[in-house]
């Protein structure tokens, strides 16, 4: 299905459609006062489409009005980090170690369920449109699809005393790193997980010629943030 010629202000989202079997589409301009968001939403409801995303640029008071007004549904605000790649000095031995996960070996479940939980924070958990079941399997859909590399670089995972504790994914893209999924197993939570995998990622950037490096995730997470 595509969105009729006549609507040039949005995208149609075939995968997200057919994989949450909801026609979605997403609004591409991020400024938008109520009228015009109004009368564009009324062309894409005309069309078919039954959920629509729209990434409002927050600096703009116009656009927040305008979702008011046509009754939207906040469900996440994206912060997006970036910083100049700087591999940390060698650090003393710790019990976790990171490697690249291979992706001939045998396929470990846990990496499905640390990822699955990444998504505690994403708009898919606040959007009442998405079911948790569907939620969990993009997640897992997510990881399998890094694993093979089809939307991912590479994946790196933690280690502690065997057992997978954490993982990363990440793409290197025109000169900047960027980080996909980040999770730490829950029972691995605060004894340093987290900065083993950054500094995995880190040294992966560096390695591939990548001096910047960016991880989107969203301000309610307050623990990623």
């Amino acid at each position: 299905m595509t969105l009729p010629s006549g609507i040039s202000n949005a995208h149609y989202l075939s995968w997200d459609s057919e994989f949450f079997g909801v026609q979605t589409a997403i609004i591409q301009s991020r400024q938008l006062d109520a009228g015009s968001l109004s009368q564009l939403l009324e062309s894409l409801w005309s069309s078919g489409m039954e959920l629509v995303y729209w990434a409002a640029d927050p600096d703009y008071s116009e656009s927040s009005n305008a979702a008011l007004v046509c009754d939207g549904l906040h469900v996440d605000t994206k912060i997006v980090y970036g910083k100049k790649v700087i591999v940390a000095a060698e650090q003393a031995p710790s019990e976790h170690i990171f490697e690249d996960y291979d992706v001939l070996s045998d396929y470990d479940a846990d990496l499905e369920e640390i990822a699955a939980d990444c998504g505690q924070f994403s708009r898919f958990q606040f959007d009442p449109r998405i079911s948790e079941e569907r939620r969990f399997e993009l997640y897992r859909t997510w990881i399998r699809n890094s694993i093979n590399r089809s939307i991912a670089d590479n994946v790196i995972v933690a280690k502690t005393q065997g057992k997978i504790s954490g993982l990363v994914t990440v793409v290197g893209d025109s000169g900047t790193g960027s980080i996909g999924l980040l999770g730490v197993g829950k029972a691995y939570r605060g004894r340093g997980v987290g900065s083993v995998l950054i500094n995995a990622a880190m040294k992966w950037f560096a390695m591939t010629g990548c001096p910047r490096a960016t991880v989107v995730t969203q301000a309610r997470n307050r623990a990623a943030c």
